[in-house]
């Protein structure tokens, strides 16, 4: 047995820990999503500052030399000393030390982009090269950094009437694989991003995504090419037991279903958000004919009224919970919730409107 004492412990300082095992951050870092998760957790600095009532836009830029830049118009990260450490301003901390950023830019946790962010100190930590850009407070003022490490003294770059932070990185690619930045796949999660805070725009390049309606605009473009049986989406709003339910559906003639989840701003593919979506479809109908559908099994009911059914559902409650998987939500108390607004709603929504009724109920057979 090999001797075990205090030679045996390794201490790892600053984001070494990240650089060592980056997989535990970024999850898979041989097919390229790492490298993306990289930008997200970049932009969610951005949307932080959104929806702390700061930020209008967010601009994704993507660069020859494989470094990608976002902006947004927010208050700008701080810039002044820690209280602890005046050697070091804040923007430093958040770009050196895990768990260095804190909420500075929000009192209200619930209104963060919880669940897809995995920092800026790991984004910098997984860099080549970093470069915050920071206007706030009539100043400009950036600074340089590499592997996770201030390299050189915040610049005064001297007076501005703008505001806002841009971050331009590359990752380094001596950790990561090179792989292309998907551009698609960027346009996508910004689009959806858009349409989980209406009031926001998002950019990519010269593209902006504006989602007014919010995830009645997500599921009509979803379904953009498939005929409507009904006009608009029907949406359906509410809040059960301290967690809010948002969700637009579009019945279609396509042959598939499409059903995107949110838990606040993250997408999250699996889960009891959309246990509890599928379980308040259910109890809708039921509602309208309970002998009818009374003896309905409800692997038949999906078969019938999930092909065409385009939709999209957002929870957000304080304490999100995840299985093995990061895109999986776990809380059992978020399907009765979401059961519960779905299925009152558009019970109602169908009892007033005949013709949508007859149109979704002409699916079913008997």
């Amino acid at each position: 047995m090999e001797k075990y004492d205090e030679s045996s412990i390794i201490v790892l300082e600053g984001l070494e820990p990240v650089r060592r095992r980056p997989g535990m951050y970024v999850g898979d870092t041989e097919d390229g999503s790492g490298m993306h998760n990289l930008l997200w957790s970049v932009v969610a600095n951005s949307v932080d500052e959104h929806l702390a009532g700061e930020a209008s836009y967010i601009r994704v830029t993507f660069h020859d030399d494989d470094a990608v830049s976002v902006e947004d118009d927010g208050r700008g990260i701080p810039i002044g000393p820690l209280p602890h450490d005046p050697d070091k301003t804040i923007l430093e901390a958040m770009l050196t030390q895990l768990f260095g950023g804190g909420p500075w830019h929000s009192t209200d946790m619930r209104a963060t982009y919880h669940g897809l962010g995995i920092g800026l100190p790991v984004a910098s930590a997984l860099s080549s090269r970093l470069e915050a850009d920071v206007c706030r407070d009539g100043r400009r003022a950036t600074q340089d950094f590499a592997a996770g490490k201030a390299v050189g003294p915040l610049r005064d770059r001297g007076p501005t009437d703008r505001r806002g932070t841009r971050i331009t990185f590359t990752p380094d690619f001596s950790i990561l694989p090179r792989r292309p930045w998907s551009r698609a796949h960027v346009a996508r999660r910004l689009r959806e991003i858009a349409a989980l805070s209406p009031r926001l725009t998002t950019i990519l390049d010269h593209r902006a995504f504006r989602c007014p309606a919010g995830l009645a605009d997500l599921v009509r473009f979803m379904g953009r090419g498939q005929r409507a049986l009904h006009g608009e989406p029907i949406r359906v709003r509410g809040t059960r037991d301290d967690i809010d339910v948002d969700a637009a559906l579009l019945w279609t003639v396509g042959p598939r279903t499409r059903i995107r989840g949110f838990v606040g701003h993250a997408n999250v593919a699996r889960g009891t958000h959309l246990h509890g979506l599928g379980r308040g479809l259910f109890e809708a109908f039921g509602a309208l004919d309970p002998a009818r559908f009374g003896t309905v099994h409800r692997t038949a009911f999906d078969e019938v009224l999930g092909p065409g059914l385009i939709a999209a559902v957002q929870v957000t409650l304080d304490d999100a919970r995840s299985g093995a998987r990061r895109d999986d939500l776990t809380n059992p108390e978020v399907s009765p919730a979401v059961a519960a607004v779905v299925s009152e709603q558009l019970a109602a929504r169908l009892r007033d409107d005949r013709p949508l009724r007859e149109t979704l109920l002409a699916r079913m057979p008997g």
